[in-house]
């Protein structure tokens, strides 16, 4: 073993220790296969995800869901609304929200 590799601390997510997430992320791409690839990756990583496939249906996505969402990864060029456009409508309702 190297030194460097000793220094590293090993990645291990709430899925594998058997912890249940307690982070939401709100997941909106229009291009379903790089949307299902992002989803599950998250996923893997134990976080519960949201799925919109543009604007309009992210902020119904997001009226229907009680709890707090903590970040909205978004792709910026959608059909009917921008990722901007959807992050502001978004900001207004959930202040909290963090967008990537």
């Amino acid at each position: 073993m190297h030194q460097e590799d000793a220094a590293v601390p090993a990645r291990t997510s709430p899925t594998e220790v058997g912890q249940q997430s307690l982070e939401t992320l709100l997941l909106v791409e229009y291009e379903p296969a790089f949307r299902e690839l992002l989803r599950e990756g998250l996923e893997a990583n134990g976080y519960q995800v949201l799925v919109g496939e543009n604007g309009v249906d992210a902020l119904h996505v997001a009226e229907q869901h009680p709890g707090p969402i903590c970040l909205l990864v978004t792709d910026v060029i959608m059909p009917q609304m921008s990722g901007p456009e959807l992050a502001k409508r978004l900001n207004e309702a959930r202040p909290e929200i963090q967008v990537l």
